[in-house]
């Protein structure tokens, strides 16, 4: 069994699951709960032990998906939504509970793209993109089969490229980025900008508010959707002619707006492209049910790393010493 850990700021999720993705046990500890660093290592320590005993299975290891998680440094950084503040070693500190058992840290969104590479859509894959949309946009990258770290083990965050040059306010401290048009709350205000032009008075408060109204056929709704969709798509066409996936995934519950979201995203995304580009990416929902996705993402990470091949690094071009 591997353990996957999904830290959030309203709870976090622990399950163990199987190599071929079915959740075996979970339980949900309240995030307000846990008092510190040590306590919550303390309580999430207990759970595993406990999941450990009720499956009655060995622990081949343990993946956490969280956000501000480095790969590379073990560490999870000013985690949002959280008391906890500064870097904070979580791989070592598992590893002092749990000394024999492999221990991996990333951020939500490579956990996301994990999962749906080990149990999802992407098994058969080799290139492709998943892009979680809902509070944020995250994003997750699989180049030649293995996940897309960069240098600092912060490569990815296509939330944070500008989308809208000076546009608004984001909470990194720049303007313009994606995630303020297309996440929930860039959608919402999208919405009231509509209803402003349009001289309607705003009826939605959320997302799904607005996936409700464009269902029954209410114009600011499908106008912001549009809009939405433009927006989404012309940056997942600059990405993609950057990193060439086969496939762009989709997930979160931003995309239960279905075709409303979908429709206007592929067709920005064609018209934005190279036409050496069009039509060869394929841009679908998550085959992951959103309820499982946490666990499995996490636990894919530790699973991933126990069976997959890692590649091999270019070895240096021999310069030839003679003259």
């Amino acid at each position: 069994m591997f353990c996957g850990i999904d830290i959030g700021g309203t709870h976090i999720s622990v399950g163990l699951v199987s190599s071929d993705g079915n959740i075996a046990c979970s339980e949900m500890v309240q995030t307000r709960t846990v008092a510190g660093v040590e306590d919550m290592i303390d309580v999430l320590a207990d759970v595993i032990f406990r999941l450990k005993k009720q499956s009655g299975s060995p622990l081949k290891g343990i993946g956490i998906g969280a956000p501000g998680g480095n790969y590379y440094e073990g560490t999870m950084v000013s985690p949002s939504n959280m008391k906890i503040k500064g870097i904070v070693p979580v791989v070592a500190l598992f590893k002092k509970k749990f000394p024999d058992v492999p221990v991996y840290i990333t951020n939500d969104a490579n956990a996301a793209a994990t999962g749906e590479k080990v149990y999802g859509a992407g098994k058969e894959l080799t290139d492709f993109v998943v892009i979680t949309l809902g509070t944020g946009l995250g994003s997750g990258f699989i180049v030649n089969g293995q996940i897309m770290y960069g240098a600092n083990g912060m490569a990815g965050e296509l939330g944070h490229t500008i989308a809208v040059e000076g546009g608004r306010q984001c909470k990194c401290g720049r303007r313009g980025c994606l995630e303020r048009y297309v996440a929930a709350e860039g959608i919402l205000i999208t919405y009231r900008e509509v209803c402003s032009e349009m001289g309607v008075v705003p009826s939605a408060n959320t997302a799904e508010d607005i996936y409700s109204l464009a269902v029954k056929d209410d114009g600011p709704a499908k106008e912001t959707f549009l809009r939405t969709g433009n927006t989404l798509g012309a940056s997942l066409a600059t990405m993609a002619m950057i990193t060439a996936p086969s496939h762009i995934i989709l997930f979160g519950g931003i995309t239960n707006a279905g075709e409303y979201l979908l429709s206007p995203t592929r067709n920005s995304f064609e018209e934005h492209l190279l036409e050496s580009f069009r039509n060869s990416i394929i841009i679908q929902r998550s085959a992951i049910s959103e309820d499982n996705a946490a666990i499995l993402g996490a636990a894919a990470l530790a699973c991933h790393a126990a069976t997959a091949q890692p590649l091999q690094p270019l070895q240096p071009l021999q310069h030839n010493s003679k003259t």
